[in-house]
């Protein structure tokens, strides 16, 4: 992790033009977190019955973000994050995420934004030494466009690609691995001349990852289980945030169904049934910002996941979940 951080450092170093009209910019933040119930990145893991991994946690939470500014007309953007979630009571559940990206953008006749942006992201777990889990690779393409000082609409498009990493070969995250594609559009609704506003989006993606089979109940039902990970999802959203600066108070609401495209099945007994699920997210968050630099923030929020494989006692297991989570961050910027 660490070696993986200076060779992205250096890379943002090295991308600095001569004689370009630069600025660098970051942040960090350090805070605490609860979860009430992680969700399962490993199906195999939900399924064991002898050692059920902990579903609660508390964490300690730190990122940072430096990122290169290049040009005022036409702008570029270059930077690198690490984001980390130690785990408190349970060190095996802590994740480090580490970003490397590039954008650009510029406005057109005052109306008109376009921003691209292409994004590398690395994922391990576990603590002290981590475990690599998986990389991706995402392109975006957005326009914004600003019909009136009230009401701005835009649309994105996004492509990418999850390649998993097993250094230890036990296979558990073997279908971590496909491409990914989605669109979104919406608009803003800008009520005050302050920057508060509100906004309504949707989208749909589409997530092509490799189907699992697992032979843990050969003893019980003579048989082997057969998973499905492809699948499609659509999102609504309603959001705002009420800014009188220096305190912000923003809400979230969204709504997720998840259609997947394939059937888990038992091979050899009658059951099979395609995965539907429905989730519905709340997200209330705070913020107060002083001295120019610092800023304090807290929020939680409230996930009710219902899933059709749970329903019968004959399924295989039990998606549907409720999730709380609550935090505290400090951030200083530069």
């Amino acid at each position: 992790m660490i070696r993986r951080s200076l060779i992205s450092l250096l890379f943002l170093f090295a991308a600095a033009p001569l004689g370009a009209d630069t600025a660098w910019e970051g942040y960090i933040t350090v805070g605490a977190k609860y979860n009430s119930n992680i969700e399962y990145l490993y199906l195999i893991d939900r399924l064991s019955r002898a050692d059920p991994p902990i579903k609660e946690g508390f964490f300690a939470t730190l990122s940072g973000d430096i990122a290169l500014v290049l040009g005022e007309e036409y702008q570029g953007r270059i930077s690198y994050s690490l984001v980390s979630e130690s785990g408190i009571d349970h060190p095996e559940l802590s994740r480090f995420d580490q970003y490397l990206g590039g954008a650009f953008s510029h406005v057109f006749n005052e109306k008109l934004l376009l921003d691209c942006s292409i994004l590398l992201h690395h994922v391990a777990e576990r603590w002290p030494t981590p475990r690599q889990l998986y990389v991706d690779l995402f392109g975006w393409a957005t326009l914004l466009y600003d019909h009136n000082e009230y009401f701005s609409s835009y649309f994105t498009a996004r492509t990418g690609y999850y390649h998993d990493i097993d250094p230890f070969t036990d296979r558990r995250l073997d279908y971590f691995r496909g491409p990914s594609a989605g669109i979104e559009g919406g608009w803003y609704v800008y009520p005050a001349a302050d920057p508060s506003y509100i906004k309504t989006s949707g989208g749909v993606d589409l997530n092509w990852f490799r189907d699992e089979e697992f032979d843990l109940y050969a003893d019980e039902r003579n048989d082997t289980l057969g998973v499905s990970n492809k699948y499609l999802r659509i999102v609504a959203m309603l959001e705002g945030a009420f800014i009188y600066d220096p305190f912000t108070l923003s809400l979230a609401v969204r709504y997720t169904f998840q259609y997947w495209l394939g059937i888990d099945t038992f091979r050899y007994l009658d059951w099979e049934k395609r995965r539907l699920e429905h989730s519905v997210y709340l997200l209330p968050e705070f913020e107060y910002r002083f001295l120019e630099r610092y800023a304090v923030r807290a929020g939680f929020s409230i996930m009710k996941k219902i899933s059709n494989i749970g329903e019968n006692k004959n399924d295989y297991t039990d998606y549907s979940l409720v999730q709380f989570t609550g935090g505290a961050s400090f951030t200083f910027s530069f």
